[in-house]
């Protein structure tokens, strides 16, 4: 499957230090080799969730056999505020 960023999970993951971008990347290979059924994200938003640790999450979409990520979060405390909790 290919990986699609938005542009601001791009943004998110700049932000980020190299060893949660690793956890990130590890996260992702493994949502594209699994056929496992997937988390729908909370609150009525069309996307998926994968948890990176206790507090990091992956936004994201699957479309047309590629990976759409829409956002990355590092703490739930953000990611709370994104999905409108």
């Amino acid at each position: 499957m290919e990986i699609v960023f938005f542009k601001e999970a791009e943004k998110d993951l700049d932000n980020f230090t190299l060893d949660f971008k690793k956890q990130v990347y590890s996260h992702l290979i493994k949502i594209s080799q699994e056929e496992l059924s997937r988390k729908h994200l909370h609150y009525g938003l069309p996307y998926f969730v994968e948890k990176i640790g206790y507090f990091g999450r992956i936004v994201y979409d699957i479309q047309e056999n590629r990976i759409i990520v829409v956002r990355i979060f590092n703490d739930h405390k953000n990611y709370d505020r994104w999905c409108g909790k």
